[in-house]
């Protein structure tokens, strides 16, 4: 029986039939299968029936979490070993529970070490995961770092702030010595006092280290920083000459006033957000809100206009839980879409994060020459279900 501990954060669970998963919780919390015959929580070990399906495992204290649960055959395989507890400067050899290609090592947060030819090299004291990355989803381990001796609570521990927005985090206990970090560091800075300004859109891993009275504790939180844009929806179209269609634009789940422009403005008809176009071609639409404190949206419309520019990847498979960057070979501005927009989100620069998806998606890019679309192509996607590190 293999045997995998995860860290308690709003995630997955991926194994096979008859495998087993500690659970890696607070004393006191209760744990119950929905369904029941998906499997058991006891000890704090949640152990998968034999029978394939889906559910989740819901955990109450004072607060409740939800981790989304998976059986089937076609499961990752797992780390081993599965708790990994080192000294500073040591090493360990990872090998996984089934023959299995690792296309990617990943070390949570990075500072604790790196893994170079599946060996872990641990370069700085703390706790964490090791992610391998495989064809069939996302595997991960738990890894300390030197000696921790109790848990930091985080206040909030999950947070949804805006680009520009900050956080401040409380601790207990606190310590003589605080430090902490963020994980991916782009997506914001924390300063010593625990205040956190957020700088990009997606999700991040806040981590405190704590020493007091010569031991040490870790505490996480999660934070969703996001930016506020105008959506269009829909947020492309492909259509056929004279062929309409209606868009509209919304912030924050309310419809808002904007003014439209349509690029290039010959050749088309467009009135109360109907678009409805008399020549081939592409076409982007720009919403202009009246609220200066929102961006503007831009949607694309391609009439009869086969695709032309060339994306790489032009076919990728990830995970829910990992990103991809697509480029093109030219230079010119590109305009990356998702279709359909809840497979994810992508930024300007390309960088595609998944969202609460699985199946086939595309990614389209519209290339522009100043203002004026000239070509568009597309990447397929597939999103597939891993377990989930979340950040």
């Amino acid at each position: 029986m293999v045997i995998l501990l995860l860290s308690l954060f709003p995630g997955r669970i991926h194994l096979a039939p008859g495998d087993s998963i500690p659970l890696f919780l607070e004393k006191g919390l209760r744990c119950e299968v929905e369904p029941g015959w998906l499997g058991a929580v006891k000890n704090g070990v949640f152990y998968a029936g034999l029978k394939e399906g889906a559910g989740i495992i819901r955990i109450s204290g004072e607060e409740e979490e939800i981790i989304f649960v998976r059986v089937d055959k076609n499961a990752p395989p797992l780390i081993l070993p599965p708790v990994i507890r080192l000294g500073k400067g040591e090493r360990v050899r990872l090998k996984l529970s089934r023959e299995e290609e690792v296309l990617r090592w990943r070390v949570i947060p990075p500072y604790l070490g790196e893994v170079r030819d599946g060996v872990f090299f641990a370069e700085e004291e703390g706790e964490g995961r090791i992610v391998a990355i495989t064809e069939k989803g996302i595997s991960q381990a738990k890894v300390e770092v030197g000696r921790i001796d109790f848990r930091v609570r985080i206040f909030p521990k999950i947070s949804r702030i805006m680009v520009g927005d900050e956080v401040r985090f409380r601790i207990e206990p606190f310590g003589e010595k605080v430090k902490w970090w963020v994980y991916p560091e782009k997506r914001g800075e924390i300063l010593p006092g625990g205040i956190f300004r957020a700088r990009c859109p997606g999700r991040c891993l806040v981590q405190v280290v704590v020493e007091r009275d010569g031991k040490k504790g870790v505490g996480e939180a999660l934070v969703h920083v996001r930016e506020e844009r105008v959506k269009i929806i829909p947020g492309g179209a492909f259509l056929k000459v004279g062929e309409a269609k209606k868009f509209m634009a919304v912030a924050g789940g309310s419809r808002v006033k904007c003014r439209w422009r349509v690029i290039p403005e010959e050749g088309v008809t467009f009135k109360n957000g109907v678009f409805i176009p008399e020549k081939k071609g592409i076409y982007a639409l720009v919403a202009y809100p009246e609220e200066k404190e929102l961006r503007p949206g831009i949607a694309v419309c391609v009439v009869d206009v086969p695709p032309e520019l060339r994306i790489f990847p032009d076919s990728v498979k990830i995970g829910r839980d990992e990103e991809v960057r697509f480029r093109v070979s030219e230079s010119e501005r590109v305009l990356w879409k998702v279709i359909p927009s809840q497979a994810g989100t992508i930024t300007p620069d390309g960088v595609f994060h998944p969202g609460d998806w699985e199946g086939k998606a595309k990614i389209i890019g519209v290339l522009f020459r100043g203002r004026l679309p000239v070509k568009w192509g597309f990447s397929k996607l597939t999103i597939h279900q891993g377990q989930s590190f979340d950040f």
